[in-house]
């Protein structure tokens, strides 16, 4: 089975997440200032894939469970779109991280470890992020509440839950409203905003 990376904060919306049925419209996540969308322009397929990556979001807001595809060849046959399309669509997303695979019955997704890992920025109280967490790429909640209890040992898992939450229903916004580039820099803000505030005391 294949997700689609970042599903319910960047293709449903509140409205959508209401209806229990199958959807007939999904919002698409306009991606031009993403690097990963830039580096697809670059391959002389790129058209073929677009297409093929918009059948696949197209049957992920039509599947059971939302957000997810069982095969290219499931894609191909419902959506008339070749099979050839769908399946270097398929390749591309999980590539970059617009997928990944998920294991039927797992807790949460199965990624493959990053390719490059990330190197410990230490902050002003001397912790470091975990080694292998990309900032570029948002984190399921498990993974942000590991990775800031990895670096903030201090701040309560109650106030790390509500600002993932809050990132969540703003679509994985700031609160200016742009798209959260790096969450681990954002996440450090917060932390220091919270040094005199309430979100460090038990709930």
């Amino acid at each position: 089975m294949i997700l689609v990376s970042e599903w319910n904060c960047g293709y449903e919306t509140r409205d959508t997440k209401r209806n229990r049925g199958r959807l007939i419209w999904v919002r698409q996540n306009i991606l031009m200032g993403d690097v990963r969308w830039v580096r697809l322009w670059l391959r002389p397929d790129a058209p073929q894939v677009w297409a093929g990556w918009t059948a696949i979001v197209w049957c992920a807001a039509q599947a059971e469970i939302r957000g997810t595809v069982e095969s290219a060849e499931d894609v191909a046959i419902l959506s008339r779109v070749p099979p050839e399309m769908v399946e270097a669509a398929m390749s591309w997303a999980l590539s970059c991280g617009l997928a990944e695979e998920v294991i039927p019955g797992a807790k949460s997704p199965q990624k493959a470890p990053p390719d490059t890992p990330q190197k410990p920025r230490p902050d002003h109280r001397g912790s470091e992020w975990p080694l292998g967490i990309d900032r570029f790429r948002q984190p399921s909640m498990d993974a942000f509440l590991s990775a800031v209890a990895h670096r903030f040992p201090r701040w309560l898992p109650h106030a790390v839950s509500s600002v993932y939450a809050i990132w969540s229903d703003n679509n994985w916004c700031d609160g200016s409203g742009n798209r959260i580039a790096d969450w681990q820099a954002l996440a450090a803000i917060w932390y220091k905003r919270a040094d005199s505030s309430d979100k460090l005391k038990p709930q």
